[in-house]
């Protein structure tokens, strides 16, 4: 199913692939799965390593739980979601890089995990869009539907330039 993550680079196409596991869609078609394969663990990390040698360090962690915003198709409601996130990067002048996989949960219900790059710059816009594009993507919007933090060192030590800042910059 899954490959590598990143979208374009200045306007070049490059190796993209979303990890796509979902377990209560997998069971409609007769598909059923409780874990990742090794290939698709290896095929994420191999993901994220490209994401870091092409300048677009996966530093955003976001888990968006589509049955707890009512969403009846979360797959339409993720493709929907990484489209508006793509669009929005590209308008602001950035790239972009992402793996994500759709699980569904005894307790979580359908729940998604991305991980994806967000130049320091925007974060706080994205913090704020984000939420946007969940309405839009179907949900409606109540406290638990999603979670978004920043992985390693904060968006603040990036800006300000602290020690390994160039860890969050694209180059």
């Amino acid at each position: 199913v899954p490959v590598a993550a990143a979208d374009a680079v200045d306007g070049r196409q490059v190796k993209a692939a979303e990890l796509v596991i979902s377990d209560e869609l997998c069971m409609r078609v007769g598909r059923y799965s409780e874990r990742l394969t090794s290939r698709q663990v290896s095929n994420a990390l191999s993901a994220a390593f490209f994401a870091v040698t092409i300048g677009l360090p996966l530093n955003r962690f976001v888990t968006i739980n589509w049955q707890m915003a009512g969403v009846a198709d979360p797959v339409r409601a993720t493709g929907c979601f990484l489209k508006l996130a793509r669009d929005w990067l590209r308008r602001c002048g950035g790239a972009s890089a992402h793996i994500w996989v759709q699980e569904c949960g005894r307790w979580n219900g359908y729940h998604i995990h991305l991980l994806l790059h967000v130049p320091p710059s925007l974060v706080r816009r994205f913090s704020y869009i984000q939420r946007r594009w969940l309405k839009v993507s179907g949900a409606v919007l109540r406290k638990g539907v999603i979670r978004s933090r920043p992985i390693g060192r904060s968006y603040k030590h990036a800006l300000l330039g602290c020690e390994r800042a160039d860890d969050y910059r694209a180059t």
